[in-house]
Protein backbone atom coordinates (compact mmCIF):
# COMPACT_ATOMS: atom_id res chain seq x y z
CA UNK A 1 0.00 0.00 0.00
CA UNK A 2 2.98 2.29 0.35
CA UNK A 3 3.12 2.27 -3.45
CA UNK A 4 -0.12 4.31 -3.36
CA UNK A 5 2.07 7.27 -2.41
CA UNK A 6 3.77 7.74 -5.77
CA UNK A 7 4.51 11.39 -5.06
CA UNK A 8 5.72 13.58 -2.23
CA UNK A 9 2.54 13.52 -0.20
CA UNK A 10 1.32 16.21 2.14
CA UNK A 11 1.11 15.54 5.85
CA UNK A 12 -2.66 15.12 5.61
CA UNK A 13 -2.42 12.71 2.66
CA UNK A 14 0.19 10.62 4.44
CA UNK A 15 -1.99 10.52 7.57
CA UNK A 16 -5.03 9.42 5.56
CA UNK A 17 -3.12 6.71 3.70
CA UNK A 18 -1.45 5.56 6.93
CA UNK A 19 -4.81 5.21 8.68
CA UNK A 20 -6.08 3.33 5.63
CA UNK A 21 -3.12 0.94 5.85
CA UNK A 22 -3.80 0.37 9.54
CA UNK A 23 -7.46 -0.36 8.73
CA UNK A 24 -6.35 -3.13 6.37
CA UNK A 25 -3.71 -4.40 8.80
CA UNK A 26 -6.35 -4.66 11.53
CA UNK A 27 -8.54 -6.72 9.20
CA UNK A 28 -5.80 -9.00 7.89
CA UNK A 29 -3.08 -9.47 10.51
CA UNK A 30 -3.96 -11.39 13.65
CA UNK A 31 -3.05 -9.49 16.80
CA UNK A 32 -3.19 -6.06 15.15
CA UNK A 33 -6.01 -3.94 16.45
CA UNK A 34 -6.92 -1.40 19.02
CA UNK A 35 -6.73 2.33 18.74
CA UNK A 36 -4.62 4.00 16.08
CA UNK A 37 -2.43 6.89 17.16
CA UNK A 38 -0.60 8.95 14.56
CA UNK A 39 2.28 11.34 14.93
CA UNK A 40 3.73 13.08 11.90
CA UNK A 41 7.47 13.74 11.89
CA UNK A 42 8.16 16.82 9.80
CA UNK A 43 11.27 17.61 7.75
CA UNK A 44 12.33 20.41 10.11
CA UNK A 45 12.38 18.12 13.16
CA UNK A 46 9.00 19.14 14.53
CA UNK A 47 6.19 16.67 15.08
CA UNK A 48 2.44 16.89 14.77
CA UNK A 49 0.23 14.75 17.00
CA UNK A 50 -3.04 14.05 15.21
CA UNK A 51 -4.67 12.56 18.30
CA UNK A 52 -6.94 9.62 18.90
CA UNK A 53 -10.09 11.48 17.88
CA UNK A 54 -8.79 12.44 14.43
CA UNK A 55 -7.44 8.93 13.86
CA UNK A 56 -10.76 7.32 14.88
CA UNK A 57 -12.83 9.70 12.74
CA UNK A 58 -10.49 9.15 9.79
CA UNK A 59 -10.66 5.38 10.23
CA UNK A 60 -14.48 5.56 10.31
CA UNK A 61 -14.40 7.66 7.15
CA UNK A 62 -12.01 5.22 5.47
CA UNK A 63 -14.32 2.32 6.33
CA UNK A 64 -17.31 4.19 4.91
CA UNK A 65 -15.39 5.20 1.78
CA UNK A 66 -14.14 1.65 1.18
CA UNK A 67 -17.72 0.38 1.50
CA UNK A 68 -18.89 3.05 -0.94
CA UNK A 69 -16.21 2.02 -3.42
CA UNK A 70 -16.99 -1.69 -3.03
CA UNK A 71 -20.77 -1.52 -3.06
CA UNK A 72 -21.25 1.15 -5.68
CA UNK A 73 -18.20 2.16 -7.70
CA UNK A 74 -16.46 -1.19 -8.24
CA UNK A 75 -19.70 -3.08 -8.83
CA UNK A 76 -21.03 -0.42 -11.20
CA UNK A 77 -17.77 -0.37 -13.12
CA UNK A 78 -17.64 -4.15 -13.46
CA UNK A 79 -21.32 -4.96 -13.93
CA UNK A 80 -21.66 -4.87 -17.70
CA UNK A 81 -24.39 -7.48 -18.08
CA UNK A 82 -27.08 -6.48 -20.50
CA UNK A 83 -29.64 -8.75 -18.82
CA UNK A 84 -30.31 -6.33 -15.95
CA UNK A 85 -33.12 -3.91 -16.69
CA UNK A 86 -32.13 -0.22 -16.51
CA UNK A 87 -28.56 -1.13 -15.54
CA UNK A 88 -26.92 1.45 -17.80
CA UNK A 89 -29.27 4.19 -16.62
CA UNK A 90 -28.58 3.36 -12.95
CA UNK A 91 -24.82 3.22 -13.52
CA UNK A 92 -24.86 6.51 -15.41
CA UNK A 93 -26.87 8.10 -12.58
CA UNK A 94 -24.33 6.88 -10.03
CA UNK A 95 -21.35 7.99 -12.10
CA UNK A 96 -22.86 11.45 -12.55
CA UNK A 97 -23.03 11.74 -8.74
CA UNK A 98 -19.40 10.70 -8.20
CA UNK A 99 -17.81 14.17 -8.34
CA UNK A 100 -20.12 15.55 -5.67
CA UNK A 101 -19.74 12.44 -3.48
CA UNK A 102 -15.94 12.68 -3.70
CA UNK A 103 -16.10 16.36 -2.77
CA UNK A 104 -18.26 15.44 0.25
CA UNK A 105 -15.65 12.92 1.43
CA UNK A 106 -12.90 15.50 0.93
CA UNK A 107 -14.76 18.13 2.95
CA UNK A 108 -15.47 15.61 5.70
CA UNK A 109 -11.76 14.78 5.86
CA UNK A 110 -10.84 18.48 5.84
CA UNK A 111 -13.10 18.99 8.88
CA UNK A 112 -11.38 16.08 10.66
CA UNK A 113 -7.77 17.19 10.17
CA UNK A 114 -8.37 20.94 10.07
CA UNK A 115 -11.14 21.61 12.60
CA UNK A 116 -12.25 25.21 12.93
CA UNK A 117 -10.25 27.17 15.45
CA UNK A 118 -12.26 28.29 18.47
CA UNK A 119 -11.56 31.93 19.20
CA UNK A 120 -11.80 33.36 22.71
CA UNK A 121 -14.83 35.47 23.57
CA UNK A 122 -14.77 38.95 22.08
CA UNK A 123 -13.23 38.01 18.73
Amino acid sequence: MLRDIDFEASEESTFFLGVRMMFYAKRIVQGVGGKTIAISLLHDGRSHYFGLDAAKKTEDMVINFEQFLGKFVYTSLSNVSSSVKDLDKNVNDLFSQLPSRLHEYRELYRAIVMPPKILPDGY
